[in-house]
């Protein structure tokens, strides 16, 4: 229930806030939303607070289900959390992508977990299948949005900036 809740809150946010539409601007191009007027600083600041409170929010909630405080019980969710974003397709450079896209990800990277452990496939090589999954979607995210273009952009970007 509290997933379904903060995602929720996380989609109205993102598509119907001023600091929602200013986090879009700024992870598509950090210069031109400085030069429009966006105060860069304050919304980068504003996404790693929310990002240590989710952070929190998860701690305590895997807490909860596991009856202990391990401090590296949740080692390597990174990558399951990177590859769902990625696999809903948010944009790996960033200003593109949306909640609903996140939560198919992450559906479908439970199911893939599950089925993976229902196989008895050990830890070591589910995470080097999840690891091709993530090479795969930024590939597929590159090659279908000019990221090469995109790249040799923002490296002239930062040429002429310094």
């Amino acid at each position: 229930m509290i997933m379904l809740i903060v995602y929720a809150l996380f989609s109205v946010f993102l598509n119907y806030t001023t600091l929602g539409r200013h986090i879009y601007a700024v992870g598509g191009n950090i210069n031109t939303a400085g030069l429009s007027g966006i105060n860069v600083d304050f919304v980068r600041t504003s996404v790693y607070v929310i990002s240590g409170v989710m952070a929190a929010l998860g701690g305590i909630m895997l807490t909860g289900r596991t009856d202990s405080a391990y401090p590296l019980s949740g080692n390597l969710l990174e990558n399951d959390a990177i590859a769902a974003v990625i696999i809903g397709g948010t944009s790996f450079f960033g200003g593109k992508g949306n909640v609903l896209g996140t939560f198919t990800g992450v559906l479908l990277i439970a199911v893939l977990r599950n089925g993976l452990n229902l196989l008895n496939v050990s830890s070591d090589m589910q995470t080097i299948f999840l690891g091709g999954i993530i090479i795969v979607a930024v590939f597929i995210d590159v090659v279908r949005g000019g990221g090469f273009k995109r790249v040799k952009r923002m490296k002239k970007e930062e040429k002429a900036a310094v």
